[in-house]
């Protein structure tokens, strides 16, 4: 991603549809904590039919994204 320019950036690895889910990359994933913690709340909300947008992070635009990149 070009942090000072990321509507210039590209996809260089495209996503591949498959017709089931990749365990292992999965199990790797809920490694981390943070990435568990947000399959957990979409499972809760998949199960009560209610989506709560409250625990997931705020859609930042586009200038909001560049600074917080930006600081990193």
């Amino acid at each position: 991603m070009d942090v000072e320019e990321s509507t210039s950036s590209k996809v260089l690895f495209p996503a591949k549809a498959r017709p089931e889910l990749d365990w292992d990359t999965n199990n790797q994933l809920t490694m981390n904590m943070d990435f568990k913690n947000f399959l957990r709340r979409v499972r809760k909300d998949l199960e009560s039919k209610e989506i709560r947008k409250e625990p997931f992070g705020k859609i930042l635009k586009e200038e909001e994204l560049s600074r917080s990149f930006s600081s990193i």
